[in-house]
């Protein structure tokens, strides 16, 4: 039985990098990269997830840009269940570059920055997590989005 998941990842970059973490599945010690992300709770926004989700994975703290976001409907397998996600993906900047402590789950095995040339590599594993990460870098690099239009 799938679990539904409403759930928030964020495409922070800075320096030609983009924020994400390194997490190993529990039930099958398989090694991801993730964005910072996660559940969006009862009564919180999707931006109020991406900013409480980024602090808690990564300790970095966040604004989140206006008007650059995508929804993608997707399943994904993680520890021995299949999650039918449904993501909003945002893109935000960093507010500043002090990284407090994470205290995290323990499937959490700390921050990583990938370099923009190696999202391709890095993010390959699902393509409905690929795109958007691709989407929000090229949108942002195009000049279109930057960091004054972040909250």
């Amino acid at each position: 039985m799938k679990e539904l998941r409403k759930r928030v990842s964020v495409v922070v970059v800075h320096e030609d990098k983009i924020l994400g973490f390194e997490a190993i599945d529990p039930n099958h010690d398989k090694k991801y990269i993730f964005l910072p992300g996660g559940l969006i709770e009862p009564g919180e926004t999707s931006e109020e997830a991406a900013i409480r989700e980024t602090l808690e994975e990564t300790g970095y703290s966040i604004r989140i840009h206006k008007n650059l976001k995508l929804y993608r409907k997707y399943d994904f397998e993680w520890n021995g269940k299949i999650n039918d996600c449904e993501t909003n993906y945002l893109a935000g900047a960093l507010k500043s570059l002090t990284v407090l402590p994470v205290n995290d789950a323990s499937y959490n095995k700390g921050v990583r920055w990938i370099s923009l040339d190696k999202v391709d590599q890095v993010f390959n594993y699902h393509n409905d997590i690929y795109e958007p990460i691709k989407f929000i870098i090229e949108s942002l690099s195009s000049g279109q989005y930057n960091q004054d239009k972040a909250d």
